[in-house]
């Protein structure tokens, strides 16, 4: 009776691990937009991993490296596509999320949103490449950055891998980290 056995689902057309750094708390408007990427994300077919292994390490700059770390290592049971990095107070339009993902991983390259800077006239959260390159609010435009910092943030796997496979200087070289080695995989 094989034709009375439904067929399984579809494998999901994208996996994504979400890793929400909340010390301190979530703000509501990001808990509901994230509430919403997930429900428009699973409607389009793309699975969203809440990653979650990273909390209470109030280094921010170490939780982002074992999430990181675990994310090529394929520790989410899984390998997902694209890893993305949200901050806890960085507000964004629902579907915002997922068309970054969907973006990075189509130029296979790390893109991340535009925020404001906390400190009054700093600016925001990248820095052009190019120097004639004008920011602009609300466009669906990609721009090389010389900086790009990680509060919302998708790193595309075929990305993370050029970057660690990169030829840098070993201080920059991802390593296993010495002030927590009985962590999770080490890192």
């Amino acid at each position: 009776f094989d034709w009375m056995v439904e067929p399984p689902p579809p494998p999901p057309a994208m996996h994504v691990d979400l890793a929400v750094f909340s010390y301190g708390g979530v703000s509501s408007e990001v808990a509901h937009a994230v509430a919403v990427e997930f429900a428009d994300a699973l409607s389009a077919g793309i699975a969203v991993t809440l990653r979650t292994d990273h909390h209470g390490d109030a280094l921010v700059s170490r939780a982002r490296s074992a999430v990181f770390s675990q994310f090529l290592a394929g520790g989410d049971g899984g390998r997902a596509d694209v890893l993305f990095m949200l901050d806890r107070d960085i507000w964004f339009r629902p579907g915002d999320l997922v068309a970054t993902c969907v973006r990075a991983r189509e130029l296979g390259a790390v893109v991340g949103g535009l925020y404001p800077c906390r400190a009054e006239g700093a600016g925001v959260s990248a820095l052009p490449a190019a120097p004639e390159v004008e920011w602009r609010s609300g466009a669906d435009e990609v721009h090389d950055a010389a900086y790009l910092a990680a509060g919302f943030l998708a790193i595309p796997r075929a990305a993370a891998e050029a970057l660690v496979a990169a030829d840098m200087p070993d201080a920059l070289r991802l390593t296993r980290c010495a002030i927590r080695p009985d962590g999770p995989d080490g890192y």
